[in-house]
């Protein structure tokens, strides 16, 4: 007997697969949290994007939940499948009696009139559903729909993965230059208060000037220590899509910048009407409900199916046999309406799950729009930004002038000041922007990279 089909018969590979998942130190990856040196990853040396996509695409728990998942999606397919196979059966039992008489009324295992028997009995079984007009047929068409359903929500994980690490990869990066911007601001306020300072020693600024100055400069640490602290977040949510138990305070690369020009908007909703594995597994499961309908009409039904078996019973020997085969049909022929109710229920079930999958389009197709719009409007910011960054920068070296020729108001300073660094954030924003609005681009197309 080849030893596949043996590991079949008594379910030994079942088995091993069962024990290996009950211990602990068998965890696969995504079923533990992740180390730096697991991943292969340092404090000095940076990670690129798709180094850090192919990580959290192998150590993200939600990932590795939805390819358990799909696993037993597969197994229940198999499960139902195994209608289409003979069932097997036996059984053994032996048995031994004692019996006597006694004079005194008390038990006796040893008088004349005792006897002792032995007997045993077993018997060998099989059965096959011959016909239940498409019952089993409709159960496995079910059961092949969801574990198709599943293996495309694994594919959904990973895109969903894929995309919540890129916006944290991103956020890490935008969030570092705006702290390098508010630290370059501290340095202007710092270097500010110390020339009103002098001003005001000579008496050609007023008090007021320096008090301004150094609240000025409060105001810029406070927003450099907001900026610091959004980095942490920033970081904690990177670790978090990597499925890393550490800090993931290592340098990031920055990719280059996307393209000016993306496809049509109805040219991208037919990629992801064709790609987006989240409308497809809705199509799966919808196809899914379908054939529990039809499982829950055949329950009207009869059932035909074939029995045989062979028994023996008696003494050891001689034994006495019996051999039997048999075919019988099951009918239940009043359940008092829970058949019925059965079949309105999967009925609705259909509904919902065509509902699910129209609502699972209009979602998409919502995510598409926002995407497109944030890509479009950072791209036009991203313009705008580059222009008011000059322009602010020529009006700070301006004020800067007059004001140390007492032509211009230490407010007007500072607003010149904050003006620029406003404008530098905001072409930090724009330009990260637009790396988030194509990776939500992909994501809406069903892709990770």
């Amino acid at each position: 007997m080849p030893s596949d089909f043996r590991g079949a018969i008594v379910g030994c590979a079942s088995l091993e697969e069962a024990r290996l998942a009950q211990d602990p130190d068998s965890a696969r990856q995504g079923e533990r949290s992740a180390t730096l040196a697991e991943m292969g990853l340092s404090k000095e040396t940076p990670l690129a994007l798709d180094a850090g996509l192919t990580l959290s695409l192998t150590h993200n728990p939600t990932v590795a939940r939805a390819r358990n998942r799909a696993e037993a999606s597969m197994a229940r397919l198999d499960q139902a499948s195994a209608g289409r196979w003979p069932a097997l059966s036996a059984s053994l039992s032996y048995n031994e009696s004692i019996s006597g008489l006694s004079s005194n009324g008390a038990p006796s295992l040893r008088g004349a009139s005792g006897s002792r028997k032995a007997g045993q009995s077993g018997q060998l079984g099989a059965s096959l559903l011959l016909y239940d007009f498409g019952g089993l047929d409709a159960t496995i068409r079910a059961a092949a729909e969801e574990a198709r359903a599943s293996q495309l929500d694994l594919k959904e994980a990973e895109v969903e993965t894929a995309f919540a690490f890129k916006s944290a990869y991103f956020g890490v990066l935008k969030g570092e230059e705006l702290q390098r911007v508010a630290d370059e601001t501290v340095r202007q306020f710092e270097k500010r208060l110390e020339q009103v300072r002098g001003f005001v020693e000579v008496g050609t600024r007023v008090k007021y000037d320096l008090t301004k100055a150094q609240v000025d400069l409060g105001n810029a640490r406070l927003a450099a220590v907001r900026a610091r602290s959004a980095i942490r977040v920033d970081r904690a949510q990177l670790a978090l899509a990597l499925g890393l138990s550490e800090e993931a305070a290592f340098p990031l690369t920055k990719p280059a910048s996307p393209g000016p020009v993306i496809p049509s908007f109805d040219s991208l909703m037919e990629e992801a009407r064709k790609s987006r594995p989240r409308l497809a597994a809705a199509a799966a499961r919808e196809a899914g409900a379908s054939a529990s309908v039809d499982r829950a009409v055949a329950d009207l039904y009869p059932s035909l199916s074939l029995q045989l078996s062979y028994s023996w019973f008696g003494s050891l020997s001689p034994a006495a046999w019996s051999a039997s085969i048999g075919a019988f049909i099951n009918w239940l022929l009043s359940s008092g309406g829970a058949v019925q109710a059965e079949i309105r229920m999967a009925a609705a079930n259909l509904r919902e799950a065509r509902a699910a999958r129209v609502q699972a389009d209009h979602e998409v197709l919502l995510e598409l729009r926002q995407a497109v719009t944030l890509f479009e409007d950072s791209r036009e910011s991203l313009g705008i930004a580059d222009l008011t960054t000059k322009q602010a920068e020529e009006n700070l070296t301006l004020v800067q002038g007059r004001y140390e020729n007492q032509r211009a108001s230490s407010v007007e300073l500072t607003d010149a000041q904050v003006a620029l660094a406003t404008a530098r954030g905001d072409r930090i924003q724009a330009d990260y922007n637009l790396h988030l609005a194509l990776a939500a681009l992909r994501r809406a197309a069903g892709a990770t990279r």
